[in-house]
């Protein structure tokens, strides 16, 4: 694959995942049936946790993974090294907690109700979603780290030369030093003189 090509599909996945992993600790992983009363059996209530009640730093990984993405454009070189190590750290913090969880659900369902008893607990497979988005997280940063000094930057693309300059008076363009540069100075000069537009290509017809 292309450098080019790389770094496209690699900031598209980061995208992807980054926002994969917000959505994801915001949906609900574990809904749990308490008593309203501590102590009864019933009535009872059911409550909904999310991940990020379950897993505070999850939503937090996944809004530092997205601001990496923005931060690969605008950068080069060393910065999109540094960059890309930020990035495979904040996929670990979203997504190894979320493997985890499965082994620990049930300290954390205890912590995130605060005392209250769970009777009945069922969950959904967001926390895999979380998981596997972490885990691409984790995939571009790496790449991004260690092939971001390589690939193209879109800051070349916005530079531009002043206005007018190395253009002929009659807009074609001539190189620095070449014969008719200087006379072409001279032309817009004397043109600005006389209150005229130099670049409206009449200036001069007289």
């Amino acid at each position: 694959m292309n450098p080019r090509r790389q770094y496209g599909v690699t900031i598209a996945v980061l995208i992807v995942a980054a926002i994969a992993m917000i959505v994801a600790y915001g949906a609900t992983w574990i809904t749990a049936t308490v008593p309203v009363f501590r102590g009864e059996v019933t009535p009872t209530r059911l409550v909904s946790l999310t991940g990020s009640m379950l897993i505070g730093a999850g939503p937090a990984a996944g809004w530092v993974a997205a601001a990496c993405a923005a931060g690969i454009v605008a950068t080069r070189t060393w910065g999109r090294t540094a960059i890309g190590i930020l990035a495979a750290l904040a996929g670990a913090a979203g997504g190894v907690p979320a493997v985890t969880f499965i082994l620990s659900r049930g300290p954390l369902v205890d912590e995130a109700l605060a005392g209250d008893e769970a009777l009945a607990v069922s969950g959904n497979a967001w926390w895999a979603v979380a998981a596997l988005s972490g885990l691409a997280v984790m995939a571009s940063g790496a790449v991004t780290a260690v092939r971001g000094r390589r690939w193209p930057s879109l800051s070349a693309r916005y530079e531009r030369k002043p206005h007018g300059a190395g253009m002929r008076a009659g807009g074609a363009e001539t190189k620095p030093g070449a014969p008719g540069a200087d006379a072409s100075a001279i032309t817009m000069w004397d043109a600005l003189d006389r209150g005229e537009d130099p670049t409206d290509g009449r200036s001069g017809e007289r």
